[in-house]
């Protein structure tokens, strides 16, 4: 049991039908052919992303983090919304949006110079997001024929989340001049069959362990920097 997220679902449980009935509303714009004028269409979009906010505020609620967040962006896609919520401290970017699977939400690595430095339990927790049946990384990964010539054996099409982390650490540091991108974005979709309580309460888990990924990666640099401020005085 999870108390302190069961008191949170019931703090705003009585929200959820207004909320589902704007998403509804938003689904059924987009599915008639946008037949509505532009202050229709301009008003349902700002009813899904209200609903998205508030949302994402039950996962700062939950995760009761030492941060502030901002969310005053969003992207409109062609099947709905994404709203934006950036870190102030970490610089971390976590997206929310629904789209013709259900809603969802990601994240990519910030700081990923630093995974060479993190322990066991930062890579136990990616295990903890890819054994969820809704996880997927999303693969920017490029890589070019002459580096698939000189690794081929690493090259392979294969599913392993944390084997594709570290082959594109790898390539980045021997290949790309440490050039750390394209390490793909971490999303979970949840269909609507999930339930849109089963929904929040799963989101609240993962945006919480989403932030734990990267606080550490954050906080190498921190550290760091603050021995230098140190040293500097001494």
């Amino acid at each position: 049991m999870n108390n302190r997220l069961d008191l949170i679902v019931d703090k705003y449980s009585d929200h959820f039908n207004g909320w589902i009935d704007k998403f509804n509303k938003h689904a059924e714009f987009w599915n008639s052919g946008n037949n509505y004028d532009d202050k229709e269409q301009f008003q349902i979009t700002m009813d899904a992303v209200n609903v998205l906010s508030n949302i994402a505020g039950m996962f700062y609620e939950y995760g009761n983090f030492k941060d502030e967040f901002e969310n005053d962006n969003f992207y409109q896609h062609i099947y709905g919304p994404e709203l934006i919520i950036n870190s102030k401290k970490t610089k971390s970017n976590y997206r929310l949006g629904i789209n013709e699977k259900g809603i969802y939400l990601n994240t990519y690595l910030a700081h990923v110079e630093n995974l060479k430095n993190m322990d066991d339990q930062f890579w136990s927790d990616i295990l903890k997001l890819a054994e969820n049946e809704h996880f997927e990384l999303v693969d920017f990964e490029y890589t070019n024929s002459d580096v698939k010539r000189k690794y081929p054996e690493l090259c392979y099409n294969y599913k392993g989340v944390i084997f594709k982390i570290f082959r594109r650490y790898f390539f980045n540091v021997t290949e790309s001049g440490g050039n750390m991108d394209n390490f793909g974005d971490f999303k979970i979709t949840w269909p609507p069959e999930i339930g849109f309580e089963d929904t929040i309460r799963k989101g609240c888990e993962i945006f919480k362990l989403f932030y734990k990924l990267n606080y550490s990666l954050w906080k190498i640099d921190d550290l760091r920097q603050k021995k230098e401020r140190i040293n500097k005085y001494l």
